[in-house]
């Protein structure tokens, strides 16, 4: 349990070095709010001491209508095939994404700076697709439509 320690007090230390205004949920569990280019975003981080990871996650502020589950699922899979770190679920039952990122603690030290990273990282992401996300959900766009413009950012 000593390295979940380290690593909990590795997510403070980084939380606190960005000047971000967090909540504590639980023993384990922080979440902050973001202000992005568009859409506000939420993000819980979690030590979690059974698995020894610590775990991001950005559940998305709207859920996918179940007429453009197949578009949004189309997107994710073109979104997560394009990101080096994290990725996007999608429940296809419920329409619910979340970003998820995950970082192993087992047999090794965390650093504040790691985690500045996973924190910076996941805000990039998620302030990029969330609102094309949407455009999705709100048929303003298609998959086919999607698609070619994250080509063209490429």
């Amino acid at each position: 349990m000593n390295g979940a320690q380290t690593a909990r007090e590795a997510l403070l230390s980084a939380m606190n070095e960005m000047g971000l205004s967090y909540g504590k949920e639980d023993e384990n569990t922080y979440g902050f709010a973001y202000s992005g280019d568009d859409l506000p975003m939420y993000f819980k981080l979690s030590v979690d001491e059974e698995k020894q990871l610590i775990v991001l996650l950005s559940p998305q502020q709207f859920y996918i209508r179940p007429e453009k589950i197949r578009d949004a699922a189309v997107a994710v899979g073109q979104i997560n095939y394009s990101l080096t770190d994290g990725s996007f679920d999608l429940d296809v039952q419920s329409g619910m994404i979340v970003f998820r990122m995950t970082s192993s603690f087992a047999g090794s030290l965390v650093s504040p700076r790691m985690l500045e990273y996973m924190i910076e990282c996941a805000v990039y992401t998620v302030d990029e697709y969330n609102d094309k996300l949407l455009l999705i959900d709100s048929g303003e766009i298609d998959a086919i439509e999607f698609i070619r413009q994250i080509a063209e950012n490429e």
